[in-house]
């Protein structure tokens, strides 16, 4: 059990060679207490910089031609991998690893001066103390460094980005509406972007529609986490929008020729792209990152989408269903900022719009709590006249809340029969 933590943490490297990224920066081949694991690492290092795959046999190989000091045989390596680790502690194997190192070489500092304690061989107490402290200050100084909180390199890389125009467009997931998209340039990622409006504004339609563009145009993957709908009746809606046949003629059935050459179409375009959608009621937000992070392993994620935040319930009791409201949309920011993708969250609005002569909601019409205002990035609200009785539907979207740039009104048009927003 003395080096389980190393053996564990070099199988998950093994096995999946990507991991080596995720602990890189938090120990070095210096930090294993046992040599062997230490030059495995290395070696692993070493052939990831080259660009090399790693398995047991091309690792025991590197070894074997560039470590001939070290006798690490080929049932060494293959019986690391049989260690039952889990990918996803890998973290948590290299933080294990790093505390006893640092254990160690405080030990190893310290017994001399606890041994002159001991033995009472100090002659200035004084002069004792202030040798302790420089040993402390040095040893913290050389395994503890702030790099979280220094700027420097972060600065050299946003300067960079700025004078090689990296921060253009490109730096923004386009939302597929051009009025949208030249107010705000699209959806940045890290952001928690809340959608909100009264029932039947097309919440969930407008979201959709985001989430196939960004799927279909802009190729990158949607995640769409629906609690109110089952997964074929957000299929029926992604078929109606994108074939632009009448979703109650497809449910029914009765399509000529001609609709279901486009029905076709859609079924294609769908299939083709990368649009994962959960459907499970009893949404369980403490495995959402593990849950996430299992989608982010094989795709590029340009979207996470959850309809809507008012059924995300949490295991715990909390006092008030605002304070509960409240940790949803804090864990959903720290998600989009630790995965850097835009999270989208649905909202309603409570009846406070009803009370007033001008029926557009305002950012104290967010429902269950002020916390969706105060951590959402950007909030967008929908306004639309409910009592017209025509299947095209004048929509404005009212950017209620940009935390990184302007707020102001755009009008698109809502086809009901068809769950699609089209711009005007």
């Amino acid at each position: 059990m003395k080096y389980k933590a190393e053996q564990f943490l070099l199988s998950s490297i093994i096995l999946k060679n990507n991991n080596f990224n995720k602990v890189s920066k938090i120990i070095n081949e210096n930090n294993f207490i046992k040599k062997k694991n230490g030059v495995i690492f290395k070696s692993i290092k070493n052939m990831l910089n080259k660009n090399n795959k790693i398995d047991v046999i091309t690792l025991f190989y590197y070894i074997k031609k560039n470590n001939k000091l070290q006798n690490i045989s080929f049932k060494y390596i293959n019986g690391i991998i049989k260690n039952n680790a889990i990918f996803d502690n890998i973290v948590k194997y290299a933080k294990i690893i790093k505390n006893k190192y640092l254990l160690k070489k405080i030990y190893e500092n310290f017994y001399k001066f606890s041994y002159l304690i001991k033995n009472k061989k100090i002659k200035n107490i004084f002069n004792f103390v202030s040798r302790v402290q420089n040993k402390l200050k040095s040893f913290l100084k050389k395994n503890y460094k702030n790099d979280k909180f220094k700027i420097k390199k972060k600065l050299k890389i946003v300067y960079h980005n700025i004078i090689n125009k990296k921060y253009s467009n490109n730096t923004y997931i386009k939302t597929g509406f051009s009025k949208l998209d030249n107010l705000i340039l699209g959806f940045s990622p890290g952001e928690l972007i809340v959608i909100a409006g009264r029932p039947s504004t097309g919440k969930t339609s407008l979201c959709m529609n985001i989430c196939e563009n960004i799927s279909i145009k802009n190729k990158l993957s949607s995640i769409f986490f629906s609690l109110e709908m089952s997964k074929e009746q957000v299929i029926l809606r992604l078929l109606s929008s994108i074939s632009g046949i009448n979703s109650k003629k497809i449910k029914g059935s009765s399509l000529d020729k001609k609709e279901k050459k486009k029905l076709k179409y859609a079924y294609k375009k769908i299939k083709k792209s990368s649009i994962f959608i959960n459907d499970n009621s009893f949404f369980n937000l403490y495995n959402f990152k593990s849950n996430l992070k299992k989608i982010f392993t094989q795709n590029k994620i340009g979207i996470i989408a959850i309809d809507y935040l008012q059924l995300v319930y949490l295991k715990r009791n909390k006092d008030s269903r605002n304070n509960e409201i409240a940790e949803i949309s804090r864990i959903l920011k720290t998600v989009s900022k630790e995965f850097n993708v835009p999270v989208v969250a649905l909202s309603q609005l409570n009846r406070n719009s009803d009370q007033r002569i001008n029926k557009r909601p305002i950012l104290s019409d967010l429902k269950d709590s002020g916390s969706i205002e105060q951590d959402a990035d950007l909030i967008i609200f929908l306004y639309n006249n409910l009592l017209e009785n025509k299947n095209i539907v004048e929509t404005e979207l009212i950017i209620g809340k940009n935390r990184n740039g302007p707020t102001g009104v755009i009008k698109l048009d809502f086809d009901k029969s068809k769950t699609k927003f089209i711009d005007k």
